[in-house]
């Protein structure tokens, strides 16, 4: 679609509203129709018994049709006694065409005529949705627990256990009765129950050929391997967890609901509301915010007294009480990068890089702040506006790519981490973390973390990569080749490069080589397909600079317009449209220590308003002083990436540079002086710049 369209005229404007209108009228009345049929017990899909099919099975599989399923006849698990009167809990494998892969299905069942015939079916409910993805049909053992294998193209990837009695307490350990009620709501979106499915899954390492499961003698399991012609079998215990090398497990962990967000999600998932009235509510809500905000300001807005004073305090930029170390003189470090240029009247330290200080930003001993911080105003129509930046340098700092506990939805079934890994060398060089893109129903961009692909990469998507030897790659994934008519998930994973461990895509390119959306892309979220006005919402984005530095964008009131040209003025010859809205963008900025090793002392209160210091949870005694980048920034939860979150995010840590630290020294040691008493110098070798690839004392 053309970048340029034409403007809606008032009877073409009120045409649109009568549509949205009229859709949201039609979703309410099918879900009142939905809960009267719930009231009164009606039935969606009766099916006449065939002679010698009297099986729940069969019966189910014969009712298919009606649901729109191709369903398994040998892949149907019934639960409890049942009977003409009574619903009774089913797990079943189907797919929803012939051929097509197969997911896991639950609903509640009437059966009758000796369970031959299917009376009714209610809250039929998918609990995979991997398209990814083969399931397997599920096998029971133990006590009320199932378990099922999953298949990625031509290997076996995956074992899952079910326990049918509902998730454990332990899932949500620790939550609030809020966050309890949430949880219980969201089961009931995923699963058709309140109380959900614990569910435990392990990946198989390495994947096999061949496999299957079936009960054991004792209650349990026996999972059976072939591998390169090599078989194997795998006890596992009714009421345990298996433990084995090949059975890697998965997170069963949880992200914390938010608030707002949560109930925003929650009513875009219900299928008699949908995506399309939210984002009309959306695009119209943040519509008269912009007007009130625009009005306001002309009426009796004025610029701030002094605007620079107010950045700073946005920005937190107060005096450390700890000095900034200083960079080796003889060395070029070419850091931080040359100030931006500006749209209109320079303001007030505007497009000037301030250095973050050692308060509350990790950093190499010896070298310069990695962090540097600006803003920018690039919007003639809202003065009020401004666009902040934060740049680090890749050669100090390592950028990783972490998958939610449901964001983005995977395609093979399997979950995220959504936490930042707690070994000791992370925990020690975390300094900071930041939001991650679109949600999956928003378009389902690729998402690779740690090595594993969640989503399928999508072509000409914009796409931030990190490749196994820690540099990150930006640009925009290659379209299929001439002739081929489909984008297959299987055939588009065949396609990331060997080296690759970690992308990230959105959209399309804001900015390339140079150019703004080259790609002529007009949808940029929070708005229906067919508005004619963006959204002007809080926005985020990230960017390669020609200096080969790395920006985060975070703004208020900001289209992708202005996205764009905020990018252009910062030098960014490749740029990516990251998340929006107020609960989803933030960044945040992390000093991590243990407690016999604290960072700098304050000679003041922290600001709660964007300031903490708090233990990392589940980190073997690490805390983190820490802080939002901008005081104006307000995500669902602060500090939001050092817990385990349900949506993907970026995380930043030190590389380790040479200086370094310097030598222990004797108790009656006079303080070193440069060039002596164990104070490491960088060689000055120009040809090969800095960080320098030896040191010496």
């Amino acid at each position: 679609m053309g970048s340029e369209r034409q403007a809606l005229s008032a009877p073409a404007e009120a045409a649109e509203v009568s549509r949205a209108r009229t859709h949201l009228r039609r979703r309410v009345a099918l879900a009142l129709v939905a809960v009267g049929l719930g009231l009164v017990g009606a039935g969606s899909a009766i099916v006449a018994l065939g002679e010698g099919d009297a099986t729940p099975g069969r019966a189910l599989s014969r009712a298919g049709d009606a649901l729109g399923l191709v369903i398994d006849p040998e892949g149907v698990l019934v639960s409890g006694d049942g009977g003409p009167l009574r619903a009774r809990p089913v797990l079943f494998r189907a797919a929803e065409a012939e051929g097509a892969p197969a997911d896991l299905y639950t609903a509640d069942v009437r059966f009758g005529a000796g369970d031959g015939v299917v009376l009714d079916v209610r809250d039929l409910t998918n609990l995979t949705r991997s398209s990814g993805a083969d399931e397997g049909a599920p096998v029971p053992f133990g006590a009320q627990r199932a378990a099922y294998l999953t298949r990625v193209r031509d290997a076996v990837t995956g074992l899952v256990l079910l326990d049918l009695r509902g998730e454990r307490a332990s899932a949500t350990e620790g939550w609030s009765t809020r966050e309890q009620l949430q949880n219980r709501v969201s089961n009931w979106q995923e699963t058709g129950r309140m109380a959900g499915f614990g569910r435990t899954r392990f990946s198989l390492e390495p994947p096999a050929d061949v496999a299957t499961i079936a009960p054991a003698e004792d209650g349990g399991l026996t999972l059976r391997l072939v591998t390169a012609g090599a078989a194997s079998a795998i006890a596992i215990a009714p009421e345990e967890t298996p433990a084995h090398p090949r059975l890697v497990p998965e997170t069963t962990e949880k992200g914390r609901p938010g608030r707002l967000t949560w109930v925003v999600d929650t009513v875009r998932d219900l299928s008699y509301v949908g995506p399309e009235p939210i984002a009309w509510l959306e695009n119209r809500v943040f519509a008269l915010k912009d007007f009130a905000l625009r009005t306001w300001y002309r009426v009796a807005g004025s610029p701030p007294a002094d605007e620079g004073a107010e950045v700073a305090d946005e920005l937190g930029l107060e005096p450390s009480a700890a000095p900034e170390p200083e960079p080796p003189p003889e060395i070029e470090l070419g850091w931080p990068p040359a100030p931006l240029s500006t749209t209109t009247e320079r303001a007030p330290g505007e497009g000037a890089w301030t250095a973050l200080g050692p308060a509350f930003v990790g950093r190499t001993h010896g070298a310069p702040s990695p962090f540097v911080s600006t803003y920018l105003k690039v919007d003639p129509e809202r003065p009020y506006a401004r666009v902040y930046l934060v740049a680090w340098d890749p050669r100090q700092v390592q950028l990783r790519i972490m998958s939610g506990t449901r964001e983005p939805e995977s395609a093979t079934g399997a979950t995220g981490p959504g936490r930042i890994p707690r070994d000791e060398a992370t925990m020690r060089n975390l300094v900071a973390g930041f939001n991650g893109g679109f949600q999956s129903l928003h378009g389902e961009f690729g998402m690779m973390s740690e090595g594993k692909v969640y989503l399928p990469p999508k072509p000409w998507a914009a796409t931030v990569a990190v490749r196994d030897d820690g540099r990150v790659a930006m640009g925009s994934w290659l379209p299929p080749p001439r002739g081929r008519r489909f984008y297959l998930e299987g055939w588009a994973v065949r396609q990331i490069p060997g080296d690759l461990h970690e992308f990230r895509q959105n959209l399309t390119s804001v900015v390339e080589d140079g150019v703004f959306n080259p790609w002529e892309r007009w949808y940029w979220g929070a708005a229906p397909r067919d508005a004619d006005d963006q959204t002007f919402i809080d926005r985020s984005g990230l960017c390669l600079t020609e200096e080969r530095f790395l920006v985060y964008f975070w703004g208020e009131s900001m289209g992708a317009d202005q996205l764009g040209e905020a990018m252009i003025r910062a030098r960014c010859v490749r740029g990516l449209h990251l998340d929006m809205n107020q609960r989803h963008t933030g960044f945040e900025l992390y000093r991590t220590y243990r407690e016999d090793d604290p960072p700098p002392p304050l000679d003041r209160a922290l600001r709660r308003d964007m300031e903490f210091d708090a233990e990392i949870p589940r980190s073997r005694g690490w805390r983190a002083r820490g802080r939002k980048l901008v005081r104006a920034m307000t995500p669902m939860r602060f500090p939001r990436y050092l817990l385990r979150d349900v949506r993907d995010f970026f995380y930043l840590t030190l590389k380790p540079v040479l200086p370094g630290a310097p030598l222990p020294r004797a108790r009656d040691e006079a303080d070193p002086v440069p060039g002596r008493g164990g104070v490491f110098r960088g060689a000055a070798l120009p040809a090969l710049g800095w960080p320098t690839p030896w040191a010496h004392t």
